[in-house]
């Protein structure tokens, strides 16, 4: 009954399907117009993975560089 319970607390305190809907939806709105690859290097499926990864990766580092800053 504990675990019921530990449940019930812990999808009342979840975001709602509608707010994470809207929070991914600004997320990759964001990506969008950050992401600026106006050439990928490579074309092979690997290649451009690696490329969004490291201006996702570029972008996350320089927002917590940012939020560190002040």
């Amino acid at each position: 009954m504990a675990n019921i319970n530990l449940f019930s607390q812990i999808v009342s305190k979840a975001p709602s399907k509608k707010h994470l809907g809207r929070q991914i939806e600004l997320f990759f709105r964001k990506i969008k117009q950050l992401l600026q690859i106006k050439l990928f290097i490579g074309t092979a499926e690997n290649a451009v993975m690696i490329q969004i990864w490291t201006a996702m990766i570029s972008i996350l580092i320089l927002k917590f560089l940012k939020e560190m800053g002040g």
